[in-house]
Parts: C-alpha cells; sequence; structure tokens
C-alpha cells in the first residue's frame, strides 16, 4: 500500500530500534517469504509490515511521538539535497 494525501494516518514511522528478539523474528519472516516462487516479482518488503506482523505475533513495540517535529526522507534525493543544505554546516570544521 503506497502513501495517500488524502489518507487519515496522524503518525508514521521515521527510525527503529529493536532488540535481538525482533531481528531473529525479522529472519523467520524472510525465510517464510524467500520460499515464494513469485519473489522476484513482489515489491519491495516495507519494514512497517514486518513489524505489524510482529506485533500481531504478539511481539512488543513502542513507539514516541514527536508532534512538532520534521522528518526529512534522506533516501530520495530532493530530501538528501535538502539535508545537506540545511545540516551541513553543522559538520563543517
Amino acid at each position: 500500500m503506497g502513501f495517500r494525501e488524502d489518507g487519515d494516518l496522524r503518525f508514521m514511522w521515521g527510525i527503529a530500534v529493536w532488540k535481538p528478539e525482533f531481528t531473529e523474528f525479522l529472519h523467520e519472516y524472510l525465510i517464510e517469504i524467500k520460499q515464494d516462487e513469485n519473489l522476484p516479482l513482489l515489491p519491495e518488503i516495507p519494514i512497517g509490515n514486518v513489524i505489524q506482523s510482529a506485533i500481531n505475533k504478539g511481539l512488543r513495540v513502542e513507539a514516541e511521538a514527536f508532534a512538532n517535529g520534521s522528518y526529512l526522507d534522506i533516501g530520495t534525493p530532493d530530501d538528501l539535497i535538502k539535508a545537506v543544505r540545511g545540516f551541513g554546516e553543522d559538520f563543517e570544521s
């Protein structure tokens, strides 16, 4: 499912940190997916889907909302340029 401008979601995730328990869950999740003969045709596997599956299996997930925060996805060229321009001077010697 892709991003919808008209959606009613209030939050999104921007970073995740996990314990070895989730790493093991992730490995098992991917082993199952790798068995799908249509794997080469599948789109990428969003980590949000894996996290939701972990929740469904009873793993504990916590979140922290940053109501006045902002987020740049430096995986996109435009936001990477914004980040370098906006924060690059902080790292110059």
